[in-house]
């Protein structure tokens, strides 16, 4: 996508008729953004798959990123999803998930959990019963297509 953007902006640029020191002014700035642009499709895939669990707990398949537990936080939107989990050695981590890199029903039951996650009362609250969790335990997983970092 970021490499689509610089593609237009190079077209827009050589099809406008513009002073000639707006291109040398924007020339470094295409180069840039060609050049991360190329860097980020040459990345490797980041996983094969990921788990997430209706309590949060969240493992990646084939991948050198941790699992953990989801943290508050989590953003959901039509077109990405944005995990945050805390590893067991108690370090934060998150990664961007986008739409088209799950198939439409895993998508929908991620945001449906994250949402879920989000709303929920925290554990140690005392309106929170343990048979909520037990009843709910289900997992969603999902084959990333093509998860970059």
């Amino acid at each position: 996508m970021l490499l689509a953007c610089g593609v237009a902006l190079i077209a827009l640029f050589c099809l406008q008729p513009l002073p000639l020191m707006i291109l040398f002014l924007t020339a470094p700035l295409l180069c840039w953004l060609y050049w991360y642009g190329v860097t980020l499709y040459q990345q490797g895939t980041l996983a094969k798959g990921v788990t997430v669990q209706s309590d949060g707990q969240l493992q990646w398949w084939q991948s050198k990123q941790p699992g953990g537990k989801l943290t508050p936080g989590c953003l959901v939107s039509e077109f990405m999803v944005l995990l945050r989990w805390q590893s067991a050695d108690q370090r934060q981590h998150q990664q961007w998930l986008l739409a088209d890199q799950f198939t439409d029903v895993d998508f929908r039951a991620l945001a449906r959990l994250l949402n879920q996650l989000s709303w929920q009362q925290p554990l140690n609250h005392p309106a929170h019963s343990t048979t909520d969790t037990v009843a709910n335990q289900f997992s969603i997983t999902a084959l990333l297509g093509r998860l970059r970092r």
